[in-house]
């Protein structure tokens, strides 16, 4: 099974959300599965979705959503820093 079918298998388990976006662009195959995880309101993943998308796509409109998304919860705040820790210079377009 690949680790695709895995993800969308398990609903969005973060460390396989993680291994999506460490594999990045090679990982496209994905984006689908991973933009359905970042729009469902009620999943937990949103923010880990939104990072794996940054990582594979690298457009400055997932990076966006990313923060758009994970500053609005203060509990949040630690994960969004490690993403765009992660990013690195990717993450320039959200730096304001």
């Amino acid at each position: 099974m690949e680790l695709v079918e895995i993800v969308e298998k398990e609903e969005g388990q973060a460390g396989e959300i993680m291994a999506l976006a460490a594999i990045g662009p090679s990982a496209m195959r994905a984006i689908p599965v991973l933009e359905k995880y970042a729009s469902d309101e009620k999943n937990s993943q949103r923010g880990v979705a939104y990072y794996a998308l940054a990582c594979i796509r690298g457009e400055s409109e997932d990076m966006n959503n990313m923060v758009n998304f994970l500053k609005k919860d203060k509990g949040s705040w630690a994960e969004l820093a490690r993403y765009l820790d992660a990013l690195g210079v990717k993450a320039s377009p959200v730096a304001g």
